[in-house]
């Protein structure tokens, strides 16, 4: 066409528009109203009915979730089922494998809806728009459906009626998105998807889809990766990739790990090395842990696992998305609403409510009731996000509120622990306190870790201060050593010299529990020091009391009784009664240790009534074991077994678990003398395992001593005696004399009853040595008495009987009654070797008066057996029988070998 042929003509454009009585039509420029609608007839729709998204190929595991869900669905009982979970869990894929699983059996229509609730770029589908496709899909023409939202809905719900139809709606926002497109009768089935719990969904079955396991996630990287086994056939497409052998699976392990076990994010790594032929699993997984980045690598085109992240979190109000950022700055594993509320510097009521509207939108996962964790990628993106919209500062203040609650918090279950403090609203008494502080221990730590990292040293110096009795009772004693140190590097650093000495004492107190006398010493003299100073002087009353503790330990009885004494004179003008208490109980310690039971009762006694009154549950429980040991020393016993009992409720109470440990130690201990080996060797057991859970070296080499003193009576001597080796080894290590004698001397005695005289002898020497360089009268009688057995039977009789003679002397002294009756035993086979039958029936008869004085059957049986002996050797037949029943009768009821007592041995003389 040429210009002089003039302008083309115009396009037609037609308009049509109601006006209730007639119709307008525009053609050109040229406007003609008439009354007469002539429209063409409707096409014929063509139906769609089968409309649902094609299978996974590579659809891995939910084996599980798809039974359950299956079977659910089969029982008829409901008839709409939600699938809720966080963003890239896989809801789609388990949802479009049930649908497809499920086909026939809804003959008359599969329909699958994307609500795109969570569509990047898209708004969510409008449900006026949702039925309009709907319906089309049935054929309906869309000019002749109602204009109104619940037009539509009654003509969709009519037309399902008598029909079985099932309806897949994915990426549902909410409840109100998906209620209007739910049939009426029940012979449809509707699966959802939603990333929110739909609480307020009626008549909903829901299903909360968590990552995958980890076995299944594995299995789905493998596959999705297209990576043969090496030595096996490749497919066409993996003909040139560098194959996964068994030696991967430990990286294959930490890959999926680092993934979450989220499918999405498993999805778009395995299709990463999918890819690259040349890569070995090797090469991606230290691609990957190399970044600093995780969210960066997990993106393919359009598929993003931060993308997915992103649109979720756009969808919260400003004050939870704030949340939702500062809970990816907490470094631990969990969190409650106090401390959530601590971090975001909100109320708890607000905390309460913000935390469940996350853990709704699978923002958030709840690990227990009230309890909230963000998945490992969940964290990343949270913490990315503070990072871009917060300041540091900001982050800062964020984590600094939430130590400052951890350690405030912790110092309150501390005082409720002990009844020392006004009772909070959050921890009423003592078992919600030391609950609180197990479950938050891990957090407290992580924050620990966080603020070392940091640099922020007044929080390390503070927190672990905060945390050193529990870390004290509970262990690990090596964890706590290295948390101590740390604090004390902090508070140098800081020029704290105060934070520094408080950290050197708990350090002191730490090592004493793990054995380590010298270091513990070394510490508390540095404490002390620094106290001095400072003029401090409850901080050096505490030093001082920590001294004292650990040189009684170290059978340094007469420097013991002097720190503790000024400590007691310091504790005394400060007027601090648990001060008091402490150093009456060491004082106590340290009498009975050199054997003084009168001056230690008394002094236990004083300090119980002062913790009784400030309400210290574990002071009682260790005094109560302090009364109880002398108890047991002087033969009491049943009371012994009365102050034990009541200790060991008391740590149980407390959840104070070396507390039980030593409770349960001196528990055996008496089970032992009053002839109850299995019971014995239990609590001794039951002892060992806490003392190696706390990494108590001086606890653990006391349990094996007295489980292999358990063990020898029982006759196992080759149990016994290595039970006493691995002891005796500890105690060289730990520099701890007294362990070391009566190890030494413990394993004398199995050596003698195995028949190694001379080795026995040997080892009773060494023992008896050391007792008396440390000065401890118990022990030098009990190596004396074992010494004078090996002479005996060596058939040195007169430097037996002067080495019994000593003994008796000793244990009389002392006020052992028990050990007098062991003596008495020996004496009796003695005459009855070197003078005669009617003296050794006169030793016999004393021995068994002592030993049923103080309830040893032991000893009994003993003395019984050693008096039917003498009778027999001088006619008395019908009393030598009678008192052989009664001794064997003993033996059978507590289960002592016949060839571990000295009667016996006798008896085949």
């Amino acid at each position: 066409m040429t210009s002089a042929e003039g302008p083309p003509p115009q396009r037609v454009r037609q308009e049509a528009a109601a006006d209730g009585s007639g119709e307008a039509y525009q053609a050109g420029r040229d406007l003609h109203r008439t009354t007469h609608v002539h429209e063409a007839p409707a096409p014929v729709r063509p139906t769609v009915i089968r409309g649902l998204r094609r299978d996974t190929l590579y659809f891995t595991g939910r084996d599980e979730e798809l039974r359950l869900l299956l079977g659910a669905i089969a029982s008829g009982e409901v008839r709409i089922h939600t699938i809720n979970g966080m963003p890239g869990v896989g809801k789609t894929a388990l949802v479009t494998r049930a649908a497809h699983l499920l086909a026939g059996q809804f003959p008359d229509g599969q329909f699958f809806v994307d609500l795109r609730a969570h569509a990047q770029g898209q708004a969510p589908a409008d449900p006026v728009d949702v039925l309009a496709t709907l319906l089309a899909g049935l054929g309906m023409d869309p000019r002749s459906l109602p204009t109104s939202l619940d037009g539509r809905s009654g003509l969709w719900r009519d037309q399902l009626a008598g029909r079985r139809v099932l309806l897949v709606l994915d990426d549902a926002a909410d409840s109100d998105q998906i209620e209007s497109l739910l049939p009426g009768g029940p012979s449809c089935l509707t699966l959802v998807t939603s990333r929110s719990r739909l609480v307020d969904l009626d008549g909903g079955k829901p299903w909360s889809l968590g990552t995958l396991p980890h076995d299944e996630a594995m299995t789905l990287f493998g596959r999705l990766a297209h990576r043969g086994t090496r030595g096996a056939p490749h497919d066409a497409a993996a003909d040139h990739a560098v194959g996964i052998g068994e030696g991967d699976t430990e990286v294959l392990d930490n890959i999926v790990e680092l993934c979450g076990r989220l499918p999405l994010a498993i999805v778009l790594l395995a299709g990463r090395l999918s890819h690259r032929p040349t890569w070995t699993l090797a090469d991606l997984a230290a691609d990957f842990t190399a970044t600093t980045d995780r969210l960066d690598h997990l993106v393919a085109r359009k598929r993003a696992v931060s993308a997915a992240f992103a649109l979720s979190y756009q969808d919260l109000p400003p004050g939870r998305r704030r949340l939702f950022r500062r809970l990816g700055l907490h470094p631990g594993p969990d969190i409650d609403l106090r401390a959530a509320a601590a971090l975001d510097g909100i109320s708890d009521a607000e905390a309460r409510d913000g935390l469940e509207a996350l853990y709704t939108d699978h923002l958030l996962e709840e690990m227990a009731p009230r309890r909230y964790s963000l998945h490992g990628l969940l964290r990343e993106f949270a913490a990315h996000r503070s990072a871009c919209e917060e300041t540091a500062d900001d982050c800062d203040r964020a984590l600094g509120r939430l130590v400052e609650y951890y350690r405030s918090t912790a110092e309150q279950a501390e005082r409720v622990i002990w009844a020392r403090g006004p009772v909070g609203p959050g921890l009423p008494d003592a078992g919600s306190a030391l609950n609180w502080l197990r479950t938050e221990r891990a957090n407290v730590l992580a924050c620990l870790d966080h603020a070392a990292d940091h640099e922020q040293r007044e929080q390390v110096v503070g927190l672990t201060a905060a945390l050193a009795p529990f870390l004290l009772r509970e262990g690990p004693w090596s964890q706590a050593v290295a948390l101590h140190e740390r604090a004390v590097a902090a508070a140098r650093a800081t020029g704290d010299p105060h934070g520094e000495a408080h950290a050197l004492v708990e350090l002191g107190f730490i090592r004493y529990a793990t054995g380590d006398f010298a270091v513990s010493t070394d510490f508390h003299e540095r404490a002390l020091a620094l106290f001095e100073e400072l003029g401090d002087r409850p901080g050096q009353a505490q030093a001082l009391h920590g001294l004292g503790r650990v040189r009684a330990t170290a059978d340094d009885y007469a420097a013991a009784s002097g720190f503790h004494a000024r400590a007691l004179a310091l504790f005394q003008e400060l007027g601090d009664r648990h001060g008091q208490a402490n150093a009456l109980h060491g004082l106590g310690r340290v009498r009975y240790m050199t054997a003084d039971y009168t001056a230690s009762t008394e002094l236990s006694g004083r300090a119980l009534a002062l913790f009784d009154a400030v309400g210290d549950r574990c002071g009682q429980g260790s005094t109560l074991l302090c009364l109880g040991f002398v108890r047991y020393l002087t033969g009491e016993y049943e009371a012994a077994t009365g102050f034990q009992e009541r200790a060991l409720a008391l740590f149980e109470e407390l959840g104070d678990r070396h507390g039980q440990a030593n409770a349960l130690q001196d528990l055996g201990r008496v089970r032992f003398v009053m002839g109850d080996y299995v019971s014995a060797a239990s609590l001794h057991e039951r002892a060992l395992v806490l003392f190696e859970e706390l990494g108590d070296r001086h606890g653990r080499a006391n349990g094996l001593n007295n489980l292999g003193r358990a063990r020898f009576v029982m006759g196992d001597y080759v149990a016994a005696a290595a039970l006493h080796e691995r002891a005796l080894e500890l105690f060289v290590q730990l520099g701890d004399r007294h362990g070391r004698a009566n190890g030494l001397n413990n394993l004398g005695r199995v050596r003698y009853a195995a028949g190694d005289n001379e080795g026995a002898a040997d080892l009773h020497r060494q023992a008896l040595e050391l007792f008396e360089e440390i000065g401890s009268p118990h022990g030098r009688c009990n190596a004396l008495h074992d010494l004078g057995r090996t002479h005996y039977s060596a058939g040195a009789y007169a430097t037996a009987a002067d080495l019994y003679e000593q003994a008796l002397h000793l244990f009389q002294q002392v006020g052992d009654p028990q050990g007098e009756a062991e003596v008495w035993n020996s004496v009796g086979a003695l005459r009855t070797a070197a003078t005669g039958a009617a003296e050794s029936l006169t030793a016999y008869r004393k021995a068994l008066e002592l030993a049923r004085l103080v309830g040893s059957p032991l000893d009994e049986a003993t003395a019984l057996e050693g008096a039917a002996r003498s009778q027999l050797l001088t006619g008395d037949a019908e009393a030598a029988m009678a008192d052989l029943r009664q001794a064997a009768r003993l033996y059978d009821r507590i289960g002592a070998k016949a060839a571990t007592t000295e009667g016996r041995r006798t008896a085949r003389d």
